[in-house]
């Protein structure tokens, strides 16, 4: 019908991949499969940011707190701070990997749980995920009952209260401000 010459349209040149050498074929779609490979494994969904609201350490509450309440409860008596620092947020990926979800939680388990923590963790790739931690313990990633990372905790207690001093000892957390 048409007499069109497919190696030349609008000044694109076009390989006519049937007239070529094998092995550079080979070679090149070698090449490509590794690059695809590589691509699709890199950790694109690095922690950008994380937004944090807060209550002081010493916020008592005649009873506890979950992370669905906290923004209710305590909506005009947070602090708020952003960690941005690359290293710090290095530092909570590798934590957040290390979590697992706790199995076989009976009712109180669930009852315990008193948040003083909530955090928004923001990834470059545009996945926001919940974290909410309480001040000794209970770790909730996204709704769910995580088993708890005292390094996680440690990171986040040294970064919003670095004036005070943290003993954990037989179970119970006891608090010395550093004069």
């Amino acid at each position: 019908m048409w007499n069109v010459n497919l190696s030349d349209i609008n000044g694109i040149r076009f390989i006519d991949w049937s007239t070529m050498n094998t092995k550079f074929q080979i070679r090149n779609t070698y090449f490509l499969f590794v690059s695809l490979l590589w691509f699709s494994c890199t950790n694109n969904d690095q922690i950008e940011r994380i937004n944090i609201d807060y209550m002081h350490w010493s916020t008592t509450t005649m009873f506890t707190i979950d992370c669905g309440y906290f923004d209710i409860i305590f909506s005009d008596h947070v602090g708020k701070k952003e960690f941005t620092d690359r290293s710090l947020l290095r530092s909570i990926e590798n934590e957040l990997a290390s979590l697992e979800k706790r199995n076989n939680l009976t009712r109180l388990d669930t009852l315990k749980i008193d948040i003083r923590i909530k955090s928004h963790i923001h990834y470059r790739s545009g996945r926001t995920d919940t974290l909410c931690l309480g001040l000794i313990s209970y770790t909730v990633l996204n709704d769910q009952i995580m088993s708890d990372n005292n390094n996680l905790f440690g990171i986040f207690r040294n970064e919003l209260y670095p004036d005070f001093k943290w003993h954990i000892g037989f179970g119970v957390d006891a608090f010395m401000e550093i004069n």
